[in-house]
């Protein structure tokens, strides 16, 4: 990942495949209710307790951020990543990834549509818990797959599962049915990792 360009091309590349399952969903229940993007929870968030919300976001992050560090500390040994070391050569393929590569895409399936989904019909817990899970395993598999310690593996997985479960009460408890909240989270999280990763690895 050391170009813009095949860095933008491989994020629209993503957000298209992580989009598909979810737009052909809406275009058989819901294309004549609701425009697509607010289906998934792209508007603006309905917040009651601003002062609240940016507490519990803030709060989330430190902690998020701290453990998230120690991860890619730990990962480093195992899988490299291309962004190591490169510092400011490589930052605007690093924001790509972090902010529409991952945030944008994964907070669309995840607590966009999974958890909308679920929750309409089995309620919001069951929704929340389902999302978080697969969210895990999303982040734990790849790991396990690049022969890092099961160990380390499952952790990355529990961290990723709390994090969503976090991220899609935010949304839903907090803002409204909003993704907003859960993509700025997760963007900022992102670009802390990414940040750890260019400048202070290698």
């Amino acid at each position: 990942m050391t170009d813009f360009i095949p860095q933008t091309i491989s994020a629209l590349i993503q957000i298209l495949i992580f989009l598909l399952i979810p737009f052909i969903w809406w275009l058989v229940t819901a294309r004549r209710t609701e425009p697509f993007f607010r289906w998934l929870g792209w508007k603006r968030p309905r917040v009651t307790h601003p002062g609240r919300l940016a507490l519990v976001i803030i709060g989330t992050l430190v902690v998020a951020g701290a453990v998230g560090v120690l991860f890619i500390s730990a990962a480093a040994d195992v899988s490299p990543s291309p962004l190591t070391g490169l510092g400011f050569a490589d930052l605007g393929a690093a924001i790509v990834y972090a902010v529409a590569q991952t945030a944008f895409a994964e907070e669309s399936l995840f607590r966009g549509f999974l958890l909308k989904r679920i929750a309409a019909r089995f309620g919001f817990w069951t929704g929340n818990v389902v999302q978080a899970v697969l969210f895990g395993l999303v982040h734990m598999v790849p790991f396990l797959l690049l022969g890092m310690s099961p160990l380390l593996s499952l952790g990355t997985g529990v961290y990723s599962a709390a994090l969503g479960l976090v991220m899609g009460w935010i949304n839903e408890r907090k803002a409204g049915g909003s993704i907003v909240p859960s993509w700025i989270l997760h963007a900022v999280a992102n670009l802390i990792s990414a940040g750890v990763t260019l400048f202070v690895l290698g």
